[in-house]
């Protein structure tokens, strides 16, 4: 199911060519993407999934789980490294991101990951 022109992802990194695969898998579900090193500005209800990278933006937690929290209300966030940072992945966890995965998992997940992670209703 493909949502509204409305409803937005938020990558947040500094991978622009592992961005291009992430774009492309959320475009392809209907969804506006937007790709950041942190939160843009402005009214953020349209975001119906934040990204995290913690390989490249690990120094937004922990600020940014009450960030997104306040921010994207409603927003299912994600955040991800390559399984050798295991202290990015605690890090995270105990920050409160809800689902922490590896780079592999999130990878892989990418086929799936807009219409599996992201309430359809909208």
């Amino acid at each position: 199911m493909t949502q509204s022109d409305s409803s937005s992802v938020v990558f947040l990194s500094g991978d622009l060519m592992f961005a291009s695969r992430v774009r492309g898998a959320a475009e392809q579900s209907g969804y506006q993407f937007r790709f950041g090193t942190s939160l843009p500005e402005g009214d953020l209800s349209s975001v119906k999934l934040v990204i995290l990278d913690l390989a490249t933006r690990s120094k937004l937690i922990p600020d940014i789980v009450s960030e997104v929290a306040e921010r994207c209300a409603g927003a299912k966030f994600i955040a991800y490294a390559p399984h050798v940072h295991i202290d990015r992945i605690k890090a995270a966890r105990d920050a409160g991101v809800p689902t922490v995965l590896t780079r592999g998992q999130f990878d892989g997940s990418l086929g799936t990951l807009f219409s599996e992670w992201v309430d359809p209703s909208g």
